[in-house]
């Protein structure tokens, strides 16, 4: 029985707790059905006092509608008269609208008569116009033909000029090939007569030794002469080697030390037998104390030797060749000195050319016009 009540009195708050619920939420409706209804009486309210300010400005507007009909009156009555004077002025208007047009057609007939003769100067402007552009168009195309024939008769002398100086260079060229080919011939000739005429000496006297025509204190001389016709004929091979090897880069100096004085005493002993053949005199101008020098030996030999036998070559029977050696301020300088009769002035510049000899006017001159052309490259 107490859990039954107990039951009974909790379905009743639950009841009540929703009735309450229920009437809260009636309750603010209710407020707020009263909230828009105070709403709407003080709209009203406002509505009426509204009404209140019309009405009078209806009032207002009721006294300026009945002075406005009077002014109305005054201003129908102003518009009738203000019609009768338009009237009169249209009629005014229309006469003078008839008058310009009559003057608007005359001026029209006049403005045509203008236009034609405008449209007949256009048009020439147009023709004269279109015939400066084609005489412009014919002025350019005229210069810039005259402008191709200037540029074209450069161009044509430029290449004359130019061609006229490859033809003489190609003369010119032409003729040192020519000259060249004439120095070679010459020296192929006398190469082969040079090298011929001393190995005929030779083997005539070598003949003549082992015929047994020769005593044995008459071979000594002999063969001192076929000694130094052997040397001659070396060192001209010599030459010729050498100038070969200059020519491919191959001729590369080998530097030491040389005593000069001893090295020219040797030089002027190889010549001694041909000098005394000739009855030529040697002379050496060069201290004993000259100090060695840095050099090649083979290549200062080649062209000391060039240098003399040149000397000993044109100088005359009973002639002499001196040498000189000087030294100053580590400066060696050397110089040869015969009595020849020199060298013309003319032919002083091809002095130093390859296969160039002077004219032959000493009799048995052996030489391949390589001596001297070698010596100055060498010192070179």
């Amino acid at each position: 029985m107490r859990k039954y009540g107990v039951s009974v009195s909790e379905d009743l708050l639950k009841v009540l707790s929703e009735t309450k619920a229920a009437l809260s939420a009636r309750t603010i409706e209710r407020d707020s059905a009263l909230k828009e209804l105070k709403d709407k009486v003080a709209e009203l309210n406002k509505t009426k006092s509204g009404l209140a300010d019309t009405n009078t400005q209806l009032a207002l507007a009721s006294r300026s509608l009945e002075s406005n009909q009077k002014d109305l009156s005054l201003t129908r009555e102003l518009l009738t008269e203000t019609n009768v004077a338009l009237l009169h002025e249209r009629q005014q208007v229309q006469e003078a609208t008839d008058l310009l047009q009559t003057k608007d057609e005359e001026n029209r007939i006049s403005q045509l008569t203008i236009a034609d003769g405008k449209a007949e100067l256009q048009h020439r402007h147009v023709d004269l116009v279109e015939r400066s552009a084609q005489l412009a168009s014919s002025a350019l195309e005229l210069s810039r033909i005259t402008a191709e024939l200037v540029i074209l008769n450069e161009l044509s002398e430029s290449k004359t000029v130019e061609l006229e100086k490859r033809n003489l260079q190609l003369i010119e060229t032409n003729s040192e090939l020519n000259e060249l080919l004439r120095q070679r011939d010459d020296f192929v000739a006398s190469l082969t007569h040079d090298l011929k005429n001393p190995l005929i000496g030779v083997n005539r006297i070598l003949e003549a030794i082992l015929s047994g025509g020769v005593s044995p204190e008459d071979q000594q001389p002999l063969l001192q002469q076929i000694h130094s016709s052997n040397n001659f004929m070396l060192h001209m091979i010599w030459n010729l080697l050498d100038t070969y090897k200059h020519h491919s880069g191959a001729l590369v100096p080998q530097l030491k030390q040389v005593n000069l004085v001893a090295l020219l005493h040797a030089i002027l002993g190889e010549f001694s037998f041909h000098m005394a053949s000739k009855r030529q005199r040697a002379k050496l101008e060069i201290a004993a104390s000259f100090p060695d020098i840095q050099a090649d030996a083979i290549l200062l030999r080649r062209a000391l030797f060039n240098l003399i036998d040149n000397a000993i070559k044109f100088t005359p029977e009973d002639g002499y060749i001196e040498v000189f050696g000087e030294f100053d301020n580590e400066t060696v300088r050397l110089s040869v000195r015969d009595s020849g009769r020199g060298i013309p002035f003319e032919q002083r510049e091809k002095l130093f050319e390859q296969f160039w000899q002077g004219k032959r006017d000493v009799e048995n001159q052996i030489g391949t016009g390589l001596g001297l052309y070698l010596t100055k490259n060498i010192v070179n």
